[in-house]
C-alpha cells in the first residue's frame, strides 16, 4: 500500500457542474521527500487537471486546475513513483445559481434592448425580444466562463452571480443589435406581433 506523503487540497471542494466550475488543486511534496525534482502526477475519474504532471522538489507546493464535468462527485489523486495522496473528492453541482443569473441578465437585456427600439418609434415585440435574449444571454454567460468574451467590454477575471448577470444583460443587448444588423429577417421577427404592452 502506497504511504500518503503527498498533500493534495483544493481551493473549494464543490463548484457548478457542467464545465461551468473550476477550481484549483494545490499539491505539495514534505520535504522528507528530498531535494531532489520528482514528476507528480494528477489524474482523476472524470476531469482533466490542467497541468496533470507538474514537478516538485521535497517542500514545494505546485498548482494545477481542474474544470467540472457533469455534474455529481469526482475523485482526484497525486501520485510521484511509490507517493501518493489520499483520494480528493469534488463535488460538481447543479448550476442553478448561475442558470438564474443568466435568466435574469438576458431578461433585463432584452427588455431594455426593447424599450429603446420603440422609444425610436419602431414597433417591437417583448416576448420576442425576451425568448431571444435568454438565449442569447445564456450563450454570452456560458462563453465567458469558458474563456470567450463576446461582449467586447472588459470585464474583471472574477466569477460570481453578479458577473454572470452583467454579462448575460451586455451579451443580450449587444448580441440582439448584432443579429438585427447581420440578419433583416432575425429583426422583423421582433417586430411582428407587436403590440402596446406586448
Amino acid at each position: 500500500m502506497h504511504r500518503a506523503l503527498l498533500a493534495l487540497e483544493p481551493a473549494t471542494a464543490r463548484i457548478a457542474g457542467f464545465g461551468l466550475g473550476r477550481t484549483e488543486l494545490h499539491v505539495t511534496l514534505p520535504a522528507v521527500a528530498g531535494a531532489a525534482r520528482r514528476d507528480v502526477v494528477l489524474s482523476a475519474r472524470r476531469g482533466t487537471p490542467d497541468p496533470s504532471v507538474m514537478s516538485l522538489a521535497g517542500g514545494e507546493t505546485g498548482r494545477s486546475a481542474i474544470r467540472s464535468s457533469s455534474v455529481g462527485r469526482d475523485t482526484i489523486i497525486a501520485t510521484t513513483g511509490p507517493l501518493r495522496s489520499a483520494p480528493l473528492e469534488l463535488a460538481y453541482g447543479w448550476p442553478f445559481l448561475f442558470l438564474g443569473a443568466a435568466l435574469l441578465g438576458g431578461i433585463v437585456g432584452s427588455i431594455m434592448d426593447c424599450e429603446a427600439i420603440r422609444r425610436r418609434g419602431t414597433p417591437a415585440s417583448r416576448r420576442a425580444f425576451v425568448v431571444s435574449g435568454v438565449a442569447a444571454g445564456i450563450f454570452a454567460a456560458v462563453a465567458i466562463v469558458i474563456g470567450l468574451n463576446v461582449t467586447g467590454v472588459d470585464l474583471p477575471e472574477t466569477s460570481g452571480e453578479a458577473v454572470v448577470f452583467v454579462v448575460a444583460a451586455l451579451g443580450t443587448v449587444l448580441g440582439l443589435r448584432g443579429l438585427r444588423r447581420a440578419l433583416p429577417g432575425f429583426g422583423k421577427l421582433l417586430e411582428r406581433g407587436a403590440a402596446p404592452g406586448a
